[in-house]
């Protein structure tokens, strides 16, 4: 009996015969086996978003990411400080925590294990179980307004402030301006150390308007002129350093961005007007591998492989929002990529994993309603509600798991909505309807028939 029921449920027409509609069960019956798998035609999201609405982040203006000791991934917001392990959130703030403000501007793990955070009236340094803040009243840091900080090799760790560079070293400080440095206008705005323990630091002359990269080894200073390089205006605030020791670093300015690469003191420079680089500000830059790195920009994320340029932005890659403040890689290759007002957005071309879940009210109703008409001939309508806003995919595939349609994909709104899927030039036969979302999969068996 329930084979008939079956069979009468599905809106096939007067003259189909006996024979037809028992073949047409039993193949519906084989479709929902495979739909057991759940695994079959769910085509793996490249895009995964954090915001407020579906995660711990106390807030979707994102300033910093910094990946730590087994891929905790700490994220710096404008309220407060976010470490995510890959299972849950936990958020510091000055309620909570020894941190001295909640806007937050950069986070940088150290060596040791340590996690320094600057804010806009001092830096703390988190142990995991302690706080310790410094600020001009209790240490020699030259200004409470922290810009980026970062850890080498040796253990240093610098801190790039609106009045100069200060270096710790254990208890030791050093403190760099324009009193003992080339640091003229004392604006340090990014910071970075090669293999041979030579600092690169980038400032900016506010007197004449202009960017300057310096060249510290510990003894000697070296200053770079950017307007000598056509980079007129310009704010070097993004820095790396690749496994040759080569230089890489980003500007933003009133022309637009701009991204140098210093090879042993040769500097190549690409614009817009003379490679592929879009032209887009460089707000941050991290190096992958020899050959990759990732820039985060005013109109999107870019790769640049050693040869050709990548721009993954909300109209060509799905893209959640525009535009980016940071980005940071973890050990699985997933690219964690801060927005300026939508959260986080975590990519991978191979499909995002973290062992995270997402907690259940946060899932509720997102489904796949049904499709009409069922069977089908040239094409069918397919009903599907988001319970939350997010980043979706829809595909459908055929028995042997191969893709034969993407319906809908992208970044949408919380509510109901209703895709297309064109069938006319498939062969009749049962197709499985996936719809994958961040955290859930559905699926949902749609017949083509004549």
């Amino acid at each position: 009996m329930w084979l008939f029921g079956l069979v009468d449920a599905i809106e096939v027409g007067s003259t189909m015969t006996l024979l037809r509609r028992t073949v047409l069960a039993l193949l519906l019956l084989f479709g929902s086996a495979v739909l057991a798998e759940n695994e079959v035609c769910a085509k793996t999201l490249e895009w995964r978003v954090f915001n407020t609405q579906n995660s711990g982040l106390p807030d979707n203006q994102i300033q910093s990411i910094a990946v730590g000791n087994q891929d905790a991934v700490w994220i710096a917001t404008a309220k407060g400080l976010s470490r995510f392990d890959g299972k849950g959130w936990t958020t510091y703030d000055p309620s909570n925590s020894g941190l001295p403000d909640s806007y937050v501007q950069c986070v940088q793990p150290d060596k040791q294990g340590n996690v320094w955070v600057g804010t806009m009236k001092g830096v703390s340094s988190f142990d995991g179980n302690t706080w310790t803040t410094y600020s001009t009243d209790n240490s020699p840091l030259p200004s409470n307004n922290i810009a980026a900080i970062h850890a080498d090799a040796q253990g240093r760790v610098w801190i790039a402030t609106a009045k100069g560079l200060a270096v710790v070293d254990g208890s030791n400080w050093a403190v760099y301006n324009a009193g003992n440095s080339l640091i003229l206008d004392d604006l340090v705005l990014s910071v970075v150390v090669d293999s041979s323990g030579t600092a690169w630091i980038g400032t900016f002359d506010s007197f004449q308007f202009n960017g300057r990269l310096l060249r510290f080894d510990g003894s000697t200073w070296k200053r770079y002129r950017l307007e000598l390089y056509e980079l007129n205006s310009s704010f070097p605030v993004a820095l790396t350093v690749d496994e040759h020791n080569v230089v890489w670093m980003g500007v933003k300015g009133t022309a637009g961005g701009a991204v140098v690469k210093i090879d042993n003191g040769e500097w190549t420079v690409f614009r817009r007007f003379d490679s592929e680089f879009p032209g887009s500000a460089v707000q941050a830059i991290v190096q992958e591998s020899s050959c990759c790195r990732w820039m985060a920009t005013a109109q999107g994320l870019v790769l640049h492989d050693g040869e050709y340029w990548t721009v993954l932005d909300q109209r060509s890659a799905g893209l959640p929002d525009e535009p980016l403040t940071t980005v940071a890689v973890d050990s699985r290759g997933n690219k964690w990529v801060g927005m300026l007002q939508g959260g986080v957005a975590v990519y991978n071309k191979s499909g995002v994993v973290t062992t995270s879940t997402v907690s259940p009210e946060n899932t509720e109703g997102i489904a796949l309603l049904g499709s009409f008409p069922n069977p089908c001939g040239a094409s069918a309508h397919i009903r599907y509600r988001l319970g939350t806003a997010g980043y979706m995919q829809m595909s459908v595939c055929d028995l042997f798991g191969k893709e034969v349609a993407v319906p809908a994909h992208g970044y949408y709104q919380a509510g109901e909505y209703l895709a297309v899927f064109d069938a006319a030039a498939l062969p009749e036969g049962i197709y499985i309807c996936s719809l994958q979302t961040a955290g859930r999969t559905q699926a949902h068996t749609i017949v083509k028939m004549k």
